[in-house]
This record gives C-alpha cells, sequence and structure tokens, in this order.
C-alpha cells in the first residue's frame, strides 16, 4: 500500500530524473532499489530536493509512525496523528508544489 507521501516523493523522483533525460529503464531500476520510504526521501535528498525537516524528525515523527500503523495495526493518539499529518502535508507541500492543496488560512 502507498501513502501519498510515497506516491508524491516517486512523482517528483520521475519528474527529476525525466528532466533529465535518465532513460526509463533507469528510472525504474532506480526506484526499484529505492523502494521503501525512508530510501525514496534519500534519494531526493541526493537528488538535489529540499525538505525542511531534519533527517532525525522525518525518521521519528514521521517515517516510523507511518510503519508502526500500517505494517503492526499501530493506534495512534489524535495529537500524535495531528502531528503527523501536518508533517506529511508540508512534506508533500514541499516535493511537489505544483499538486499540493493551498494552506488553510
Amino acid at each position: 500500500m502507498k501513502t501519498a507521501l510515497e506516491v508524491a516523493a516517486t512523482r517528483r523522483i520521475r519528474m527529476i530524473l525525466e528532466k533529465d533525460k535518465v532513460p526509463k529503464k533507469h528510472i525504474e531500476v532506480m526506484l526499484k532499489g529505492h523502494q521503501t520510504l525512508t530510501n525514496r526521501m534519500k534519494l531526493l535528498k541526493t537528488l538535489g530536493v529540499k525538505i525542511a525537516l531534519n533527517e532525525k524528525k522525518l525518521r521519528d515523527e514521521v517515517i516510523t509512525i507511518r510503519n508502526k500503523v500500517i505494517h503492526g495495526g499501530y493506534v495512534v493518539e489524535s495529537r500524535v496523528a495531528e502531528k503527523l499529518l501536518f508533517h506529511v502535508q508540508n512534506i508533500i507541500r514541499e516535493i511537489t508544489p505544483e499538486f499540493a492543496v493551498p494552506k488553510e488560512v
């Protein structure tokens, strides 16, 4: 199951590599070698995409919780879920600004 963040990260990676005229076969190999969300986020960083959330916060407050929920059925408290949603929305805005939902006023 892909999450919105994984879809956004994959889309941005593809856009960058296609713009650089990387052959589709190589793009698929690169994505296959970076299947986890952690690895896709590292690949984005390698490709020069800036994410405001530092690596520790990304790991602790997004990826670890996401993995517990998706793979382990972990139920989070509402405040944790709200914080996670906040971080994910901001990251998606950063990596795919052309598709991000505008911030609420």
